[in-house]
C-alpha cells in the first residue's frame, strides 16, 4: 500500500480529482516507480494499492552533471533548473565564480521546481541540486568522483574542441560534468585552473549564448545523442 504525503494527496484529490478505482503513477524521487490503484480518498489523504513496480522509469542511460554559475536574474536560473530536469540532467551544481553577481539562492523555491518538473517529465529520480559553491572549491566537492568527461564551455574556444568531436571519437560519455560560467563567462585564470583539473574547453557554436542557454544546449545535446542511437549526428 502507498499513503501519499498530505501535500501530494491534496493535489491528487483537489486538482487531479482522482477517485477510488482510478490508476495513477507514483514515484519516490529515488528511482522507484509504482502503478497504483486508488482505494481510499479523503479530503487531504489518499491511499493506494500497488499493482506494479519498476525502477528508473524515465531516467537517461548517462549521468550528466551541469555546473552553472548563479545568474543575476534568478528567474532565468529557475527556468534552467526546470528544463534541465526535463532534458535528463542528473545533478546541478550552482557555482559562484569571479564574475558572478549573486552567491545565494532560495532552496525551498527550487525544491518545488525540481519535484514539479520530475513529475511533469515522467522521471522517477529527483535531480540533485547542490548548495552554491565557489568555483575554486569545486575540485574538493567532486573529490574522487569518477567521470568519463569533464568540460567547460568557453566562448573563446576553437571549433576544433566542439563537444561532438569528443563524442565522434569516444562515444557519449556515461558520466560527465560540464561547467558554464556566469554573465561575462569565466575569467582566463579560472579557465586555466579548470584545465589543470582535467576540464577540456568546449565550443558551442559561433553565436553568443546566454549562460542558461549554453547549459541547456549541452543538456539537449546529450538527450538527442542518446535518443538518436548515432551519437555523433545529434550534436
Amino acid at each position: 500500500m502507498i499513503v501519499l504525503p498530505s501535500d501530494e494527496a491534496y493535489h491528487a484529490v483537489r486538482v487531479l480529482r482522482l477517485n477510488t478505482g482510478e490508476e495513477v503513477a507514483v514515484v519516490d524521487g529515488q528511482g522507484r516507480w509504482y502503478r497504483v490503484v486508488v482505494e481510499v480518498v479523503g479530503r487531504k489523504n489518499l491511499v493506494g494499492r500497488i499493482l506494479e513496480k519498476k525502477a528508473d522509469v524515465g531516467e537517461p542511460t548517462y549521468h550528466l552533471t551541469i555546473g552553472l554559475s548563479l545568474l543575476k536574474n534568478m528567474s532565468r536560473y529557475e527556468t534552467f533548473v526546470e528544463k534541465a530536469v526535463e532534458f535528463g540532467v542528473s545533478r546541478i551544481i550552482p557555482l559562484v565564480a569571479k564574475r558572478s553577481e549573486r552567491s545565494r539562492m532560495k532552496s525551498t523555491r527550487f525544491e518545488k521546481i525540481l519535484i514539479s518538473a520530475m513529475k511533469h517529465s515522467g522521471r522517477s529520480r529527483k535531480v540533485i541540486l547542490d548548495p552554491p559553491i565557489k568555483l575554486k572549491k569545486l575540485p574538493k566537492l567532486l573529490g574522487d568522483q569518477g567521470s568519463d568527461f569533464r568540460g567547460v564551455c568557453h566562448e573563446m574556444s576553437s571549433p576544433t574542441v566542439a563537444l561532438r568531436n569528443h563524442v565522434n571519437a569516444n562515444g557519449l560519455p556515461g558520466r560527465a560534468i560540464i561547467l558554464v560560467g556566469p554573465e561575462g563567462g569565466f575569467t582566463e585564470d579560472e579557465i586555466e585552473s579548470l584545465e589543470g583539473r582535467g576540464f577540456r574547453q568546449l565550443y558551442l557554436g559561433q553565436r553568443r549564448l546566454r549562460a542558461e542557454t549554453a547549459a541547456l544546449a549541452v543538456a539537449s545535446a546529450f538527450l538527442l545523442a542518446e535518443n538518436s542511437g548515432r551519437t555523433a549526428e545529434s550534436f
